[in-house]
């Protein structure tokens, strides 16, 4: 029986090219995160924001100089407000223009997809009132691993339609 050396070539690179395939997805299924991440947080309280804007206004807040020029202690039922660890934490936060209607600002959820953190957001409006109030949320996200915390190149705000309100690069 005699082989064909072409057939030996052509079975050979396909070997090759199939090897070099698989290193490929493999190597890119490992090194891109293929799934949603939600982080838990929680509700940053006794703190209130004391800069005022025009608009609504999306704060990534990552050490203690930043969470000191925008926010301020309110003890509450005699119970002192007591600031995130940034070694630990970070501060992710909403504010919009001081309003005399009934303003509610939720942060729903925190997830991570691939290089970005997703924070999706609702307002709620109501009723005219006779006072204006400044409407506000922050929540405190806990700091990842150090790899995953350093990977996270964007902040990006969206309501829960998926309608984008802002996006920020980060410079960690």
């Amino acid at each position: 029986m005699k082989i064909d050396k072409h057939w030996i070539w052509a079975t050979g690179l396909a070997i090759v090219a199939l090897f070099i395939n698989l290193s490929v997805y493999f190597y890119f299924k490992s090194n891109t995160p293929s799934s949603t991440k939600v982080l838990k947080g929680e509700k940053l309280e006794r703190f209130f924001i004391v800069s005022k804007t025009f608009g609504p206004r999306y704060l990534i807040i990552e050490n203690e100089a930043q969470f000191d020029q925008h926010f301020h202690p309110a003890a509450l039922n005699g119970l002192n407000a007591i600031k995130p660890n940034f070694s630990k934490e970070w501060v992710i936060a909403i504010d919009d223009a001081d309003t005399a209607i009934a303003t509610e600002i939720t942060i729903v959820r925190c997830e991570i997809r691939q290089r970005s953190l997703r924070v999706v957001s609702q307002i709620t409006r109501g009723a005219k009132q006779t006072y204006t109030m400044h409407p506000q949320s922050a929540i405190i996200l806990p700091r990842l691993d150090k790899e995953i915390d350093q990977a996270i190149e964007r902040i990006e705000f969206y309501d829960e339609t998926g309608k984008a309100w802002a996006n920020h690069i980060r410079r960690p």
